[in-house]
């Protein structure tokens, strides 16, 4: 999920850029246990994504 994330980088807009690196980062944190939210991380960047690609 993080490398599809990285891969919409570059055709999302700013604002959708900074959401989706806010969220990576986040999933990233979590899996790192730095965040023990790892799903609510990884359902946040799931939407991202979902709206990017539709």
């Amino acid at each position: 999920m993080i490398e599809k994330a990285q891969r919409s980088l570059a055709e999302a807009g700013s604002e959708d850029a900074e959401d989706l690196v806010n969220a990576i980062k986040a999933v990233k944190d979590a899996i790192a246990g730095a965040d023990d939210d790892l799903k609510t991380a990884k359902d946040t960047l799931a939407d991202l994504l979902y709206y990017l690609d539709a």
